[in-house]
């Protein structure tokens, strides 16, 4: 089965004090990272926000688009809409399927691997239950033609729309996945319960102050003598070094009285 996929990436994460939940770590890498990682068997992968808890060398791979819903932060359906956009746009020809997931949940991979073993060519759709029996709109595999009619149907109305409304339509294979596989990050409660941390802050200009004041300073040299250069030493009788005349120059000789 032919697959692509849209990770969102562009909450405001207003529980989290406005820390990016792309950029918190688990196992020294950012959700971001694990969450495009399990998006391996993908063709493509639509990242909708901020990329910047991704590795610089990840940024240079042709599988890896970047795009952003329009306005900012729009909500999923937004993001959902502006991942398919760019997929439409650069991928060579429409896939079977499109695994679409949040990027808030740590070990997302493993209900990825429940989903895909789910679905076929014949049978591209599939949604993931948690254990406790909720449908997983964003950790969910939809068929490419149904996906876009959904969004053509609400192109007017897609800001704030939940996904639920979204894609109530669509009939999906529910698939039982590992517990605790969609638990996500919505408060630093969760990032704790589940060992996520915050990103190593970027050093501040107070920091990079301190720094700068840790360093030694360079070693002072003295001035070099001066040197008088040649027109400022003045002829001697004795004719020693500098009192030659210049090139061209009349020599000074005694004057003699006439006889």
């Amino acid at each position: 089965m032919l697959l692509d996929a849209i990770v969102l990436a562009g909450g405001r994460s207003s529980r989290l004090s406005g820390t990016p939940k792309s950029g918190l770590v688990l196992d020294g890498a950012t959700l971001l990272e694990r969450t495009v990682l399990a998006a391996s068997d993908a063709r493509h992968v639509a990242v909708v926000g901020d990329p910047g808890a991704l590795p610089p060398a990840s940024l240079l791979s042709p599988r890896l688009l970047l795009t952003r819903e329009t306005p900012e932060y729009a909500g999923p359906a937004a993001g959902i809409a502006a991942g398919m956009a760019v997929l439409d746009a650069l991928a060579p020809s429409p896939s079977d399927g499109v695994l679409v997931l949040a990027c808030d949940m740590p070990s997302v991979a493993t209900a990825v691997v429940a989903l895909l073993a789910a679905t076929s060519v014949e049978s591209p759709g599939a949604i993931a239950v948690d254990a406790e029996g909720h449908p997983q709109f964003l950790t969910a595999v939809y068929p490419t033609r149904a996906l876009a009619d959904a969004l053509a149907a609400h192109a007017d109305a897609l800001e704030g729309l939940p996904v639920r409304a979204l894609l109530a339509s669509m009939t999906l294979l529910e698939v039982r996945v590992p517990r605790g596989s969609t638990d996500d990050v919505d408060t630093w409660e969760d990032a704790a319960r589940l060992g996520v941390v915050a990103p190593e802050p970027a050093p501040g200009e107070h920091e990079i102050a301190v720094a700068a004041a840790a360093v030694p300073p360079a070693t002072s040299v003295p001035p070099a003598a001066s040197v008088p250069s040649a027109a400022s030493v003045e002829p001697t009788a004795s004719g020693s070094a500098g009192s030659a005349p210049s090139r061209g120059s009349t020599p000074a000789f005694p004057r003699q009285e006439p006889s």
